[in-house]
């Protein structure tokens, strides 16, 4: 899941079962969609790893000032119990400094339990673990409010088919500033490392309505969102917001032949995140075969775009995403040859060419009515 700007730099991301700081990461391969490893060397030697695959999310984020977030929603009813998993519904607040804050649903079906749907909360001081306050029930229609006050967070949730109201002041991130408002969709990581999340349970649609930030309606584009691609085989892709309201689709056609293509070379790379988070423990032989695996799934990647058949508009970025596909696997020896060294040479390989990637890649998906990954 390609990130614009600087290959080295600071990203915070969330997710309520793994603990997410801040971490170091750089650019793998470049030019692609698929270019972020989620933990590099250096960041080893002073920070717990926290790897996790970023396709876990889908929605909507707004950048800005943040110090109010609101929405309502149908809870979600299971469609099949064919799968068995997790997925949450949430509004949340965040900033670049690993400041969190969330509060939503949690849907669960495990296999050996009844399937039960969860009201949580949580924040980085909770080390981002929900924090369940309330069970409620598949198809109410609920809302979550999240407003900054001079002592931390004031939290409210209802759902006033069963009466359930809850509100509580944390008093966390006192005198903050948060800068990006979020409604998403998740598919949980099940732990610190983890090169795939839970599987993502056969479940509707969630529809959010009445979106506030700063008690405004925010102005949101495709832009602004992002493709959840779970694990279990489900892809949803979140519709243009229209006035204070999206909700999910199944995409079709070209956009699902792009994601399911784009999965295929993520989960690759999703695995060898979580392999370099351990990557002193493995002796020569296993990094060898671990490198390999991913060089196999970008040749096969190029392929598979390469011999697809694209709408005319498309193509000729496609084919640039292609020939990235190769540079990615070029890049990726150079890094071998070099020593697996995280400066130099071999790191310089991976950062050529990554703006101009992700710029390609950017550019294919607005073609395909596709948000940024």
């Amino acid at each position: 899941m390609a990130l614009s700007g600087k290959s080295l730099f600071r990203r915070f991301s969330r997710t309520f079962f793994c603990a997410t700081v801040v971490a170091v990461v750089f650019a793998l391969a470049t030019g692609s969609e698929w270019n972020v490893v989620a933990a590099s060397f250096k960041s080893h030697a002073h920070h717990k790893a926290h790897v996790y695959p970023l396709t876990g999310f889908g929605g909507y984020q707004s950048f800005g000032a943040v110090t109010q977030v609101s929405a309502q929603w149908v809870v979600p009813s299971f469609v099949s119990q064919r799968v068995l998993g997790q997925a949450a519904t949430w509004v949340g607040a965040q900033n670049s400094g690993n400041k969190f804050i969330q509060l939503g649903v949690i849907v669960d079906c495990p296999a050996w339990a009844e399937t039960s749907y969860d009201v949580f909360w949580s924040d980085t001081a909770k080390g981002y673990l929900p924090q369940f306050v309330g069970r409620i029930f598949p198809g109410d229609q609920v809302s979550a409010s999240m407003v900054q006050n001079k002592r931390g967070w004031f939290l409210k949730f209802r759902d006033p088919s069963i009466k359930f109201s809850y509100a509580k002041e944390v008093k966390y991130a006192k005198g903050v500033s948060f800068t990006d408002a979020e409604w998403l969709q998740e598919d949980p990581a099940p732990a610190n490392i983890s090169a795939q999340d839970v599987p993502y349970p056969d479940i509707t649609n969630v529809k959010f309505t009445k979106l506030k930030v700063d008690h405004r309606t925010p102005e949101l584009t495709l832009d602004d969102g992002q493709t959840l691609s779970a694990n279990g085989g489900a892809i949803r892709v979140p519709t243009p917001v229209r006035h204070d309201s999206f909700t999910f689709v199944r995409p079709k056609g070209v956009a699902e032949q792009y994601l399911v293509d784009a999965r295929k070379v993520d989960f690759a790379e999703n695995t060898f995140n979580a392999q370099l988070a351990r990557w002193k423990s493995f002796s020569k032989q296993a990094r060898s075969r671990h490198v390999k695996k991913l060089l196999m799934a970008f040749r096969a990647g190029a392929k598979e775009f390469k011999t697809q058949t694209w709408p005319p508009p498309t193509r000729r970025d496609v084919s640039y995403l292609v020939t990235s596909l190769d540079h990615d696997a070029t890049n990726l020896k150079a890094w071998v040859r070099s020593g697996y060294k995280n400066e130099g040479s071999g790191l310089t390989t991976f950062e050529d060419g990554y703006i101009e990637g992700d710029r390609l890649m950017n550019t294919v998906r607005a073609l395909l009515n596709l948000p940024p990954p």
